[in-house]
Order: C-alpha cells, then structure tokens, then sequence
C-alpha cells in the first residue's frame, strides 16, 4: 500500500507520489505474496553445518567440493537465520561486515578472508525491497509509530570485507547471488563484483532457484531460501503456499494494492472499481499465475469472498486468513 513508501523511506524515487497526496488515493486489497531470504551456495552449506541439518561428514571437503559432495537441498535440510541476524546483515554494521563475525565462528569457508560478505538488493522504488525494509528493518514503520529503531537496508557499494548491489528486477537479483558465488563465470563485472563473497538476496518465492541440472552448468543456481527464525513457508517446492502461510503463522508476506486518485471519475471510476474488485480473487489470480508459488489471495477480496479458493481441474489456489488489512505496518488480522 501506498503508506509503506512513506517519503524517505526507502529512499523514495522522485516519481513516486509524495506522502502528502495520500489522502488522494483510493485502495483497495489485491494479493499477497511469499517472501523469504536467499543466500549463495557456500552459505547455504555452512549454515547446514552449523545447524546440523546434514549428517556430519556430509561436505568433509573444504574448500567445498560442489560435484562429489553435491549441496542437500531438500526442505529437511534448509538451514535458518534469525531475524536479528539478517538484519545485522542487511545493514552491515562495520563491526561485523564478515561472516565468521556475523555467525561467531573463528573462521569460515565462505567468499574469502574469513567471509567477505554481498547483499544482492533491489532498487530503491522497488516493491520487494520496500517489503524487506519494513520486515526486517522496522523501516518506515517504526519511523510512522514514533519509535526508535528503524534503520535503512545499506544500499549500493561496499567497504571492508562487504558489497552490495542494487537490482532493477527479481531476475537480476538472481543473476547478481551467482556472480556474487563465482564473478568469474557468471559475469561479475556486469554487477561491478570482482570478489568471491557469500551472499544474502531480496526475493520473493515466486522465483524458484534451478538444481535440476548438473552442478556447473550455467543455469545452475547457486542459492537457495532459508528459513527465517527456523520457519518458512511450507511446500513452495510443490508449487503450493500451504497454511503455514495462510493462516499467519510464517509472517513475511504482504499485500498488493489497487490504487487510484479521487480524479478518476465516471467511466474511469467504473473501470477502476471492476479492477479493484476482480484482481486479487483466486479465479483471476489463477488464470494469472496458472499453479500458484508464492501468491495467494486473501479471504474477504472480490465479489465471491474468497473463502475456499478456486478449483479449476484439480488445481486450488490458496486463500489466506491472514490479512495486514492495507497497513503493512499493523499486525496480522486472521479471519473467521
């Protein structure tokens, strides 16, 4: 919704509306999407280790042996990171700008140098990167509450042991975890990398990694989600976003909005209100989106309520009970 881009935060593009035409806006609830931290390969395979998602021995060889001692990605097997820590991260204290700081480890095999760290964000304007502001960083939202705390994600450049890259779109954002993972082969200069780091990214589940194909192979994927505080939402890998999502229990999501300015009126204000009506009901979400990942709707939007989600052939997208009601700021509201 429109007040997440408060001005300022995050660093609002000049073309969006200013804070003070708001009241101008209408809006009304589109859809919800998944969102859930990616990190690069060699991150992916510490964090296992530390956490003993996988069998002691299981990548013995270090530097990691990719191809004898393939990466575990199994949903059993995905590792966490706490929301304290991402955040630490995605601010870069200078403090702790290296991995082995960041995990309290002597040393680790990650990037280089004890852990050289990347941060593979969106741009500024961006809707995924708005939603990683208010999660992760409080921002705009405690700036809105009056209370202390918000901080803003570090945006484009480096220092120390860290870099980060801003990205114009998801896909991008993809491109730059593997050119953070190997600048050399995945064209690290295109994203100004020229230092193997391990790296977290802004994503949203629709974008699923590829390990179909052999390790090396350039549509390969070096990264993978983790969960956020030992949770995450359940069978993505399936092509589903199941009740851990749409009941509320896992929490990073937020709402698409339709919105519109009160100068719209007559055969404009009929079309819009249709718009807004339609959008985000699971039969048009599913003509949309075809089997669902990382996308539901919510319960209440549309003519039809929403209630049950829409089977066509077999296939049911997911409704959810949980809602921000257009306020990302505000706690979960579950519906009856």
């Amino acid at each position: 919704e429109a007040a997440i881009f408060a001005d300022g935060a995050p660093s609002i593009p000049p073309e969006f509306p200013p804070q003070a035409t708001f009241p101008n806006l209408n809006q009304a609830p589109g859809f919800g999407v998944v969102f859930q931290p990616i990190v690069t390969e060699d991150v992916y395979r510490y964090l296992q280790e530390l956490q003993g998602t996988v069998a002691a021995g299981t990548y013995s060889i270090k530097p990691y042996d990719y191809i004898t001692q393939p990466t575990d990605w199994s949903l059993a097997a995905q590792p966490s990171m706490s929301k304290a820590q991402i955040r630490t991260m995605l601010r870069v204290d200078a403090s702790m700008d290296r991995w082995q700081e960041l995990l309290n480890q002597a040393s680790t095999p990650i990037g280089v140098a004890g852990g050289t760290m990347g941060i593979c964000r969106r741009v500024s304007g961006s809707g995924n990167q708005a939603a990683y502001h208010a999660y992760f960083m409080d921002d705009p939202c405690a700036k809105n509450a009056l209370q202390s705390g918000a901080q803003p994600m570090k945006s484009a450049g480096g220092g120390g042991f860290f870099q980060t890259v801003e990205n114009s779109s998801s896909g991008k954002v993809m491109d730059c975890m593997d050119a953070m993972f190997d600048p050399v082969t995945f064209n690290g200069a295109a994203f100004g990398i020229t230092t193997k780091r391990g790296a977290i990214g802004v994503q949203s589940t629709e974008k699923q990694p590829n390990h179909s194909v052999a390790w090396g192979a350039l549509n390969y994927d070096h990264w993978g989600f983790i969960k956020v505080n030992g949770d995450r939402p359940s069978e993505v890998d399936t092509a589903k976003v199941d009740n851990i999502v749409t009941d509320g229990a896992y929490d990073f999501f937020y709402e698409n909005a339709v919105m519109w300015n009160n100068a719209c009126v007559n055969e404009c204000l009929t079309a819009m209100q249709f718009i807004a009506q339609n959008a985000g009901t699971d039969e048009t979400l599913f003509d949309a989106f075809g089997t669902p990942v990382g996308a539901f709707a919510i319960n209440g939007v549309g003519p039809a309520g929403n209630v049950n989600g829409w089977n066509n052939a077999g296939n049911v997208f997911p409704v959810s009970r949980a809602t921000h009601e257009l306020n990302s700021c505000k706690g979960l509201v579950l519906a009856n």
